[in-house]
This record gives C-alpha cells, sequence and structure tokens, in this order.
C-alpha cells in the first residue's frame, strides 16, 4: 500500500467520495480542523507557504478504516501518520521555504483532526 499512497499523495488532483467531508481552514492562524466520515479516496486538506524547519501540533484520530496524513513539497513525500489510531504529536517538518501541502489518502475512513503550523 505505501506505493500506491505516495503516488496519490504526490497527485494534484483530487479524488473523494465521502459520507462528510467537513474541513475548515483558518489561514492567518495556519490551523485546519476536520470530521471526515466514509472517506475513500485522496485530497488536499490545506496548501500554505512555510519557513523552514516550521513546527506543527497534530492530533489525528482515525475512527475507522485506513488511512494516511501525509505533506508535499516539491516531489517530496513525508507521511506523518499511517493508520495509526490516534497520533498525537508535535512534529518539526523537514521543509524549505515556500509552498508545502497536507493530502490525505483514505479507504472507508473516519478520522478527526485538528493541525496547527508554529512557528519554531
Amino acid at each position: 500500500m505505501r506505493h500506491i499512497v505516495t503516488k496519490k499523495i504526490k497527485s494534484i488532483v483530487d479524488r473523494k467520495r465521502a459520507k462528510i467531508f467537513l474541513v475548515k481552514y483558518k489561514y492567518k492562524d495556519k490551523i485546519i480542523k476536520g470530521r471526515i466520515y466514509g472517506f475513500t479516496g485522496y485530497a488536499t486538506l490545506m496548501m500554505l507557504r512555510v519557513k523552514e524547519n516550521q513546527k506543527v501540533k497534530i492530533d489525528f484520530r482515525v475512527i475507522e478504516g485506513e488511512c494516511a496524513l501525509a505533506y508535499t513539497q516539491k516531489k517530496e513525500v513525508h507521511i506523518l501518520s499511517k493508520d495509526q489510531k490516534d497520533f498525537q504529536e508535535d512534529v518539526t517538518l523537514n521543509v524549505k521555504k515556500g509552498f508545502m501541502r497536507f493530502r490525505i489518502v483514505g479507504e472507508a475512513a473516519s478520522v478527526e483532526l485538528e493541525i496547527e503550523l508554529v512557528d519554531a
């Protein structure tokens, strides 16, 4: 599944089917909050400009199904969480100054998430 996940995360196209796909963006505060139920496919949660070695707080909970959370920059893919029931962590992103995308890939997944970018 890793090769398929990586290929879908690199894609610039979104293909998703979900019963509920509620994702709120607070661009000024750089926060993503979402509830996703019955999700199958892959989608961009947020695209934003970052500073080098910026930190991110992640609260990612997989309720059911299979799901991976990742970020991409240029052609690099970094998987933050894959099929973990509860994932809460402060992570230092391995990014260069510029744009990046948070992506989600799932199969019959229900997920609750909150992602916040903070200065290091």
